[in-house]
């Protein structure tokens, strides 16, 4: 019998993403997608969605496929049991909030930082100014590395692109820090809104990055550009030791250009590490 489910949303700069997870399953039976020993959990099924659209309309659909049971106290199966949020973007969690669909299923709750700090130590100089998002990478990050792993590096492109790196040990996973750079769509943006006659072009599809017209010009740059900030910063981190994944919506651009790293690709990352963190938040 398929077990309940968990959503977790994250709530990004340009997006809000859910994940639908395996949660617990009920005390005597057996889980139906339990990830295996030392691996981290992956979602069952993903939702994407930009700022600014009515979050009704899909998540409804969405809910409607995946967890039909709607939500209750997950004795049924394809229900939620739980539901959790955390993010970087304030102003879209309330849009995201005030629109949610609670007849279709109660408004999650968001995540704690006391339950981050608990789970993953920061060692930076200003704790409180890192981005969940970041952290919750950190966390998955450390799940997902191979045993015996000392750091991992962890390169998420998305609106802003950051490459971070985590230590591993015996306690709790170690944030040390990064950086952070524009992502490649907002190189795009940005080229676009300070140049007289530079346009805002796509960066995905089959159209050509060869430099030989405008937009190919600006195709090659961003992501020539992203791709050297990847192979540089996580490669070079611990002198290229660390277990090295990439992640976020602009990875596929990013991952057919890196010359010098070969990370795993974890299109979901930040989402596994909000579900680690919501369900050690429940026990």
């Amino acid at each position: 019998m398929p077990s309940s489910r968990t959503l977790v949303v994250e709530v990004g700069n340009s997006r809000w993403k859910a994940g639908l997870f395996a949660a617990a399953a009920p005390d005597g039976a057996e889980p139906d997608e339990a990830e295996p020993d030392g691996a981290a959990p992956e979602p069952l099924a993903t939702l994407r969605v930009a700022h600014g659209e009515n979050p009704a309309p899909p998540l409804r659909a969405f809910l409607a496929e995946y967890a039909p049971d709607g939500a209750n106290d997950g004795a049924t199966a394809g229900s939620i049991a739980h539901a959790t949020w955390a993010g970087v973007n304030p102003a879209g969690a309330a849009a995201l909030l005030a629109a949610w669909p609670t007849d279709a299923c109660p408004a999650p709750t968001e995540l704690p930082r006391a339950t981050l700090d608990r789970l993953i130590a920061n060692r930076t100089r200003q704790p409180a100014r890192v981005g969940t998002d970041r952290l919750l990478n950190a966390l998955a990050a450390a799940a997902l590395a191979p045993p015996g792993s000392r750091f991992a590096a962890v390169a998420d492109c998305g609106t802003a692109t950051t490459i971070d790196t985590v230590r591993i040990g015996d306690g709790p996973p170690e944030f040390l820090g990064g950086a952070i750079l524009p992502g490649a769509t907002l190189c795009v943006k940005a080229l676009h809104a300070h140049t007289a006659q530079l346009p805002e072009i796509d960066l995905h599809g089959d159209a050509p990055a060869d430099g030989r017209d405008t937009d190919a010009a600006i195709r090659l740059g961003v992501l020539e550009m992203q791709a050297a900030a990847v192979d540089r910063l996580l490669g070079g981190w611990v002198d290229g030791t660390a277990f090295q994944i990439l992640t976020g919506g602009a990875a596929g651009l990013t991952a057919d250009r890196l010359r010098r790293c070969e990370p795993h690709l974890a299109p979901h990352l930040t989402l596994t590490g909000l579900f680690l963190a919501s369900r050690a938040g429940q026990q």
